[in-house]
């Protein structure tokens, strides 16, 4: 009685997850892994279970071995050798079989193999395998977990894409020349700016295929560098997908329009005094008192509709190319998911990807946290990569980065080898005074490709959503860039610019 209550499980049946060569091109693989040099790099793909036929597969076990052992093509002579007791069997039927693929693989050899298409024929088998096994993987982790599996199968489909699909022929003829001049061309055209005058002379900006971090404490404008950073994009005319983490979709579009608007949070604050920077022959001299209006305010103001339509109407050029997501969780999985549907359903591919921010990242609960995101982190490089986006976020630095007077990369939080996966490192260092005075310090810890470990003193207006300030507008100005002829206040900093702080007041 107690055996028949019991619950039956059905064991599944094992499926086969190799993936099986077309017969036209198994002759060839076994032609070149058997004869020729580039059996060494098939021989890194292939396994016997490759080919659908016993007497390929036992081929190519012997191939393969010779390879491993000797590193070298077994050839003709040696392959004869190895099948010989299977030739002078009692088997005829298999002997002549094996007899045919061995004089086949001559004759081929003979006439010659197109090994380019082979090549390439190999690595597609090898794609497909990867994302046969990594399917039923999913499936046997989905019908286990359910939905606690979503995180580590899009991990794992993840890892297959970023694997990619390596050009071996191209690999065969050596290195072209005329595309690496592209390449380096393509790297001195800096279609990307930051607005900040001596940043975009040195090269230090967004670029296509790296990430730059902004290092910062809590609370000193992070979102509003990247915000922007996307404006100046959007300015240029690029697509800007902007990815927060931390706020609510509609709380970064408020952030937009206010740095398109010129526009304050409250009433008391449209009216506001700041310092501004006296410079001349590019170094500063002192400071002045500016005073500074914003257009409207946001809160309690009964004519913010209109307020933000004649926003909306002055820039809607612009914000034809902004595309703002929120997540409440994202890995990078999810994210290259997420371009993929915006491609497919809505046409839309970003040039500039800005993620706010970095630390936020779905680590799907894995116990060293460090260790994970610094895995997304080297994710996200490959994906920028592969899409060829331009890609900037941000890192909250670590308790002794609050306080500390200038930040540095050893203050970020969580993994250091974010520093090293990152192209660009950036700081954001800003004291009470400065603060008050609305000045701030940008330090460029690290530039791949650029000048690096220098810093720029800047101007700025978070009150009205302005990261970096223009100088005032003069008759030849234009505004209408946002990032043409009115220079940013803004200038190199200089040994001399902490005794010019110093005579600036404590309070405003």
């Amino acid at each position: 009685m107690e055996l028949a209550m019991q619950k039956i499980i059905e064991t599944k049946p094992p499926v086969d997850a190799s993936t099986k060569l077309l017969p036209h091109v198994a002759d060839n693989v076994l032609a070149l892994l058997c004869l020729t040099p580039h059996g060494k790099t098939i021989s890194a793909f292939i396994e016997p279970s490759n080919f659908d036929e016993e007497a390929f597969r036992t081929i190519a076990t012997y191939a393969l071995d010779y390879w491993k052992k000797y590193k070298r093509p077994p050839g003709k002579v040696h392959i004869g050798d190895l099948i010989a007791p299977i030739l002078a069997g009692t088997n005829q039927p298999r002997a002549n079989r094996f007899r045919a693929i061995y004089h086949g693989m001559l004759l081929a050899d003979h006439e010659g193999i197109y090994a380019a298409y082979v090549l390439d024929q190999v690595t597609k088998l090898q794609r497909l395998s990867a994302l046969s096994r990594t399917t039923l993987k999913a499936a046997d982790l989905i019908e286990a977990h359910q939905e606690h599996a979503i995180a580590d199968v899009e991990k794992m489909f993840f890892d297959v894409a970023r694997a990619g699909p390596s050009n071996l022929a191209e690999g065969l003829w050596g290195g072209d020349v005329a595309a690496l001049v592209a390449h380096i061309n393509r790297r001195a055209v800096r279609e990307f700016k930051t607005g900040i005058d001596e940043l975009d002379r040195c090269g230090v900006v967004p670029t296509r295929r790296t990430l730059m971090t902004m290092l910062a404490p809590v609370g000193f404008g992070k979102s509003w560098w990247l915000i922007h950073l996307a404006r100046c994009a959007l300015y240029a005319r690029q697509k800007v997908l902007f990815v927060t983490l931390e706020m609510d979709q509609a709380d970064v579009q408020q952030r937009f329009y206010q740095a398109f608007g010129k526009l304050a949070l409250r009433a008391p604050e449209v009216e506001v005094s700041l310092s501004r920077m006296l410079v001349e022959n590019e170094r500063l001299t002192g400071f002045t008192d500016d005073p500074a209006s914003a257009r409207s305010y946001l809160e309690d103001n009964p004519q913010l509709a209109a307020v933000l339509q004649e926003v909306h109407d002055e820039r809607k050029q612009f914000f034809r190319g902004l595309r703002i997501d929120d997540f409440a969780a994202l890995t990078v999985a999810r994210l290259a998911a997420h371009l993929d549907l915006l491609e497919s359903v809505y046409g839309f591919v970003p040039d500039l990807l800005c993620l706010d921010y970095l630390g936020k990242l779905d680590t799907a609960g894995r116990e060293d946290y460090r260790i994970e995101l610094g895995k997304q982190t080297n994710e996200l490089v490959t994906l920028l990569k592969e899409r060829n986006i331009a890609g900037v976020t941000a890192q909250q630095v670590n308790r002794e980065g609050q306080s500390a007077k200038l930040v540095n990369r050893t203050h970020i939080a969580e993994d250091i080898s974010i520093v090293g996966t990152s192209d660009f490192i950036l700081t954001l260092s800003r004291t009470n005074k400065e603060r008050l005075h609305g000045l701030a310090r940008i330090w460029v810890d690290k530039a791949r490709h650029a000048f690096d470990n220098f810093g720029v003193v800047i101007g700025q207006n978070l009150h009205h959503g302005q990261f970096v300030r223009k100088q005032p507008a003069r008759a030849n100005d234009n505004e209408e860039d946002g990032i043409g002829e009115a220079r940013s206040q803004s200038t190199r900093l200089a040994p001399s610019y902490e005794e010019q702080l110093q005579q600036l007041p404590e309070t405003r």
